[in-house]
């Protein structure tokens, strides 16, 4: 089989499934947190060996699977020692309130 290079961004969707699906094979609890992703598409994910993978980043071609932030040029602007400060406080104010869950 003639096996071809891949492209930067299938380079990218190789390297950030394959890293997920590590994680998931050694912790799939916290790979749901770390990640944001639903148990059955950690499992899902899991299933696939390597050619899996590959086969996968290739179907999905140079669509990238996994888009930076949405704020990735405000963060590039905030100095590194408030940067995880800002981003914990994003995520805090994303979740709804108790009180209007009901």
């Amino acid at each position: 089989m003639h096996e071809r290079m891949l492209s930067d961004v299938e380079q990218v969707n190789f390297t950030i499934l394959c890293l997920i699906r590590d994680a998931a094979l050694a912790d799939i609890a916290d790979a749901v947190t770390q990640f944001k992703l639903s148990t059955p598409e950690l499992q899902q994910l899991c299933s696939l060996g390597p050619d899996g993978v590959l086969a996968l980043v290739h179907a999905a071609g140079n669509e990238l699977l996994f888009q930076p932030h949405r704020n990735l040029g405000g963060l590039l602007e905030v100095p590194t020692s408030v940067l995880g400060i800002m981003l914990s406080a994003q995520r805090i104010s994303s979740v709804p309130a108790a009180s209007s869950a009901l």
